[in-house]
């Protein structure tokens, strides 16, 4: 059962009211979800307090929680539960606070949420009025397995006053501006059990960069997931750093003109094959591999190198010849491409379409076309003007192969 309360009118409206003690009546003993969220701008700048009663007969509901989605003004954020955030006894397991007006003076206290809570989303407020309470054995973090901090102002204080270990997170975001302390979390807080990593969107370069390499060597996690921007990478050895998760399965990088991250990464995946018994050290279960504004400072021929298919003496045409399908099974590249970008030979081309037959999926976006003037091939396939523009093996939209057309 859901119960979702959207706020876009702040005055005292009793027949709202009474419909939400009707519905909460009626609804038994079911769990609720409840969101309040201001969708206009006259709710977020009008007064709060006509909402209050609306809210107060919610607490009374309290203990049936299992999902609450905030994302109110900091006034009406603090009605719920009277300003201590979850009542005890409560089975919520999903919390999301968000304050839609600035600047925030909300504080959120840990402490107070529920001991059933798994998944925890915090927006906006300063890391300085979020009161997570490490020192604490049986504080609610330990018990966290998601959570995600939002454009949040970095704490002057250090968080964390002691080394501690979060054994249940398998899931931890950072989105905007709450990346600038980092380095000083990680160093104090171990995530052994943490199996998604996404830091992303920071507008500003970190000082130092974060040192991924050194955290994860600490931590002995079985990283699955792992998406970085193009701020954080900045600076980092990205071989190093993968290198100490090999358990890694999803790899998403973003970069920029003068960020060689996802070029290292391509060039560190074509070189993790050719041992003499065999083994893959780098990077043996990735799965998907995703790269956003990628600059073009690789040669195209590399990416069929990255999923170990050996093209030599291989008959293109033949079944027989089909190799075992790759662990690695998506690629997506996003290219920045410039004046120089290199062009793709009709070899490598080759290599892309009997990569697609064996169901491998690729998807570079723009896609580009060599372009080899020669006469003898303009006579074969070319236009007039003798440019040899081979189809390019898989479409950007459906992914779909692409015959020539007829000359």
């Amino acid at each position: 059962m859901f119960f979702e309360l959207w706020v876009d009118r702040c005055d005292d409206d009793v027949l709202r009211m009474e419909l939400v003690k009707e519905w909460l009546a009626r609804s038994g003993d079911l769990p609720l979800n409840i969101t309040a969220q201001c969708l206009c701008r006259k709710a977020r700048q009008a007064p709060a307090e006509p909402l209050f009663p609306l809210v107060d007969i919610l607490n009374s509901y309290a203990s049936r929680w299992r999902a609450l989605n905030l994302h109110a003004p900091s006034a009406l954020l603090s009605r719920f539960n009277s300003g201590s955030t979850i009542p005890e006894g409560s089975g919520l397991s999903e919390l999301t606070i968000e304050p839609s007006d600035y600047p925030v003076w909300y504080p959120v206290n840990l402490m107070s949420v529920t001991t059933t809570l798994r998944k925890l989303t915090i927006a906006i407020i300063p890391l300085s009025r979020v009161h997570i309470h490490f020192d604490q054995p049986h504080a609610p973090i330990y018990r966290l397995e998601q959570c995600t901090f939002a454009s949040m102002d970095p704490a002057e204080a250090d968080l964390v006053p002691e080394h501690v270990a979060v054994l249940n997170l398998r899931h931890l975001a950072f989105e905007g501006n709450s990346e600038e302390r980092l380095n000083v979390l990680f160093d104090k807080v171990h995530f052994p059990r943490l199996e998604r990593l996404e830091i992303k969107s920071s507008e500003v370069d970190l000082d130092p960069p974060l040192d991924l390499a050194v955290h994860f060597a600490r931590w002995h996690c079985l990283l699955k997931t792992l998406s970085l921007s193009d701020r954080e990478t900045r600076g980092m050895d990205m071989k190093k750093v993968l290198s100490q998760v090999s358990s890694l399965e999803y790899l998403d990088l973003s970069s920029s003109e003068n960020n060689s991250a996802a070029c290292d990464v391509l060039y560190a995946l074509a070189d993790r094959f050719g041992s003499a018994d065999g083994t893959v050290s780098f990077l043996p279960r990735l799965k998907k591999f995703k790269s956003f504004n990628t600059p073009p400072t690789f040669s195209l021929d590399v990416i069929p190198r990255i999923f170990g298919v050996i093209f030599d003496n291989m008959d293109f045409t033949s079944p027989a010849s089909i190799p075992k399908r790759p662990v690695l099974q998506s690629v997506t590249i996003h290219l920045n491409p410039g004046p120089d970008t290199n062009e793709m030979d009709p070899q490598t081309m080759q290599k892309y379409l009997y990569l697609q037959r064996i169901g491998i999926e690729l998807e570079i976006d723009p896609p580009l076309l060599s372009s080899h003037r020669s006469n003898r091939e303009g006579q074969n396939r070319g236009d007039q003007n003798g440019r040899f523009s081979p189809v390019f093996p898989f479409d950007s939209g459906s992914g779909s192969e692409k015959e020539p057309s007829p000359q």
